[in-house]
């Protein structure tokens, strides 16, 4: 038995014990003392702490998930610096109204709120705050967009979806992602024919994939077994990165004379 499968293992059998379907377990080692690998999926506060190195380096889930949100994560801080420092003025225009800047630290949050998330995935208040970087992304994404276009206004209307969006970062699962994408859903709808082309239509695609993966995660990930790095987890977590990629070459599209070929 390997110690993905004992750590399920052992879950379940706490579980058992508990009236509580997520319950602490006192002790995650094995018979010789070493630590077992957190059950794929396992809800937050499911397993005791473990070091952070154990998660980043050791645990074949969790540090898939560490990863694949930690170097998109920091490619995006370091860009999102650069375009502020003039590198890519075209891009930037100035100080405040600096779509790709904005954007970039938008993903960034996202990314590094998931990879830290990761890091404790036991901890309650990283998960609320990986909740709340969730919606810098989903706000970020239509909000730039139409600040990456000539006039670069924020209608009312988009504010009060922004803002509903991110009271829904506060609820349950599957009444969070229903909140996200009906908002994101109206903001484009409401604003299609200013923003919406194929590279925009490719990334909510992508966000619709992503939820389903999400879901998808949270009732089968603990029960399923599958090859590293193709958990429905794993894959949220690559098609977040394609599209906040995608969005990249959207803005810098929308905001260079001639550069047409993702708009």
């Amino acid at each position: 038995m390997c110690e993905q499968d004992a750590g399920r293992e052992h879950l379940d059998q706490s579980r058992q014990t508990k009236e509580s379907s997520i319950s602490i377990i006192p002790d995650a080692k094995d018979a010789k003392g070493e630590l077992l690998f957190r059950p794929p999926g396992g809800p937050c506060g499911c397993w005791p702490p473990s070091p952070w190195a154990h998660y980043v380096l050791e645990d074949p889930y969790e540090r898939v998930n560490v990863w694949s949100h930690g170097l998109p994560g920091l490619l995006f801080l370091l860009l999102g610096i650069a375009s502020y420092s003039g590198l890519y003025d075209d891009a930037g225009r100035q100080w405040v109204h600096n779509p790709l800047g904005i954007f970039c630290f938008c993903a960034a949050t996202t990314h590094l709120g998931s990879m830290m998330t990761h890091i404790y995935p036991d901890s309650f208040a990283l998960e609320k705050l990986d909740h709340l970087g969730i919606v810098a992304l989903i706000i970020g994404t239509p909000l730039t967009a139409l600040m990456a276009h000539e006039h670069g206004e924020v209608p009312l209307d988009v504010k009060v979806i922004f803002a509903a969006m991110l009271a829904s970062a506060l609820l349950a699962p599957a009444a969070r992602v229903a909140g996200f994408t009906a908002g994101t859903v109206a903001a484009v709808a409401l604003h299609w024919h200013q923003v919406l082309n194929w590279n925009l239509g490719v990334q909510l695609a992508l966000y619709g994939a992503a939820a389903v993966f999400f879901l998808r995660s949270k009732l089968l990930e603990p029960k399923l077994k599958r090859w590293q790095g193709f958990y429905d987890h794993h894959l949220l977590h690559y098609v977040v990165t394609v599209a906040s990629t995608l969005h990249l070459f959207y803005i810098m599209a929308a905001t260079n004379e001639g550069a047409g070929h993702f708009t």
